[in-house]
């Protein structure tokens, strides 16, 4: 049992899950919620980085909800003006990253924890590779209610990123190449894990 335990260490990596969020603090507390219950799945290290762009009196009701001082997560929150542009946080949210994978999301996007599993090791064997990506299923829920019911789920089929996109030697300014005036794809490229220092 003891050994199973080392081994179970030994193959642990940091994984940073950045979320953006504006002004939805039940979307906000869906996602939480959903990391906290799904976390014994894994034996990665799930950190989160909550990049909150709310009105004052939203986030500070934000900054009151349970989830996120009762979970077993590592949960750090950082408010910005509603005003700071997108390319603003993700900058910063990228700069405060330590961890040696990281996933991009929004306040209702959420990453089968199985699936983090399967990319962290296939990124560990093939060294060769520095992101993947998975599908993508969307779901539509009644009057866009973070605790609605589910009225419909697609798999989306999006192409992959263009190759020039992986060029730059910067995660941040790949993501700034994405939304250049030109491109016909944009927000889809982080729904890939990838290292941070590829």
């Amino acid at each position: 049992m003891l050994l199973k335990k080392i081994s179970k260490l030994m193959n642990t990596s940091k994984i940073a899950i950045i979320i953006f969020s504006r002004n939805r603090p039940d979307f906000l507390k869906r996602t939480i919620s959903y990391y906290n219950n799904n976390l014994y799945k894994t034996n990665h290290v799930l950190n989160i980085y909550l990049m909150d762009g709310s009105d004052e009196e939203v986030f500070e009701k934000i900054s009151k909800m349970e989830i996120l001082s009762n979970n077993n997560l590592n949960i750090k929150i950082f408010h910005h003006s509603p005003k700071t542009i997108y390319l603003d946080r993700m900058k910063k949210a990228l700069s405060l990253i330590y961890e040696e994978f990281v996933l991009l999301a929004a306040d209702d996007d959420f990453y089968f924890v199985e699936w983090i599993n399967l990319g962290v090791n296939f990124l560990l064997k093939n060294k060769d590779y520095g992101l993947v990506y998975g599908h993508i299923l969307k779901f539509k829920i009644s009057n866009f209610n973070a605790f609605g019911d589910i009225k419909d789920v697609f798999v989306v089929n999006k192409r992959n990123p263009p190759l020039v996109w992986l060029e730059d030697s910067k995660i941040e300014n790949r993501f700034e190449s994405l939304n250049s005036p030109g491109t016909d794809w944009a927000t889809y490229g982080w729904y890939a894990l990838q290292e941070k220092n590829f």
